[in-house]
């Protein structure tokens, strides 16, 4: 199993496409990681830490959206998604500002941090706003799939990324386009699977998912 998580190959992809496109921005509401560390030290005007401020986070990024820059605001799931609701209805969905949501921890990712730090719902009430669209990542490759698409979008972009190293199950190359990918055929049944969990879900597959 790679050591690599979700959110370091993400932000590992971000790096190498900011050294093309300088109008990539990362706003972190008081969130590190290690992939993340090299992209301060190196592209320091093109990152910014507003601290422990989700919502302004989500304001930030929009107005940079605004002035034609491409931000992802990153922070724990549930802080970025749940506790700005409002300015994403807002700024996001209703007035059709392009920003990329990065929420790390989807699911019980922080299950040792209590239920404050759970997130479960998320798909279902972002779903319900227009101008946006989901990708709840797999494996490493569709996150380094979807930081590369996420400069190119032009509706808001929620990531949810698993906090936990986890087995990649496509190849790299895999054509991500369609939304939905069948990772093997048979005729006994049919198992439907988002994020992580699709690991748990090829464990009853007797055929091999890449």
């Amino acid at each position: 199993m790679s050591k690599l998580t979700q959110r370091d190959a993400f932000w590992n992809k971000v790096y190498q496409m900011a050294f093309q496109d300088k109008n990539i921005v990362i706003v972190s509401a008081d969130m590190g990681a290690p992939s993340l560390d090299k992209f301060r030290r190196d592209f320091p005007g093109q990152f910014i830490n507003v601290g422990i401020a989700e919502q302004n986070a989500i304001l930030i990024a929009s107005g940079l959206a605004m002035a034609g820059k491409h931000p992802l605001v990153y922070a724990i799931a549930p802080f970025i998604t749940l506790r700005c609701l409002e300015q994403i209805r807002v700024e996001n969905s209703i007035m059709g500002i392009p920003i990329t949501i990065v929420g790390v921890g989807a699911g019980f990712g922080y299950e040792d941090s209590g239920p404050t730090h759970h997130m479960v719902e998320d798909i279902s009430i972002i779903r319900a706003m227009p101008n946006i669209i989901i990708n709840s990542i797999s494996d490493n490759i569709m996150a380094e799939y979807v930081a590369e698409k996420s400069s190119q979008m032009t509706i808001t972009n929620y990531v949810r990324l698993d906090r936990q190293p986890s087995p990649d199950i496509y190849r790299p190359g895999h054509d991500f386009s369609d939304g939905l990918a069948t990772i093997s055929e048979g005729n006994d049944g049919c198992i439907i699977a988002t994020g992580r969990i699709i690991n748990n879900a090829c464990f009853f597959c007797p055929m091999s998912c890449n």
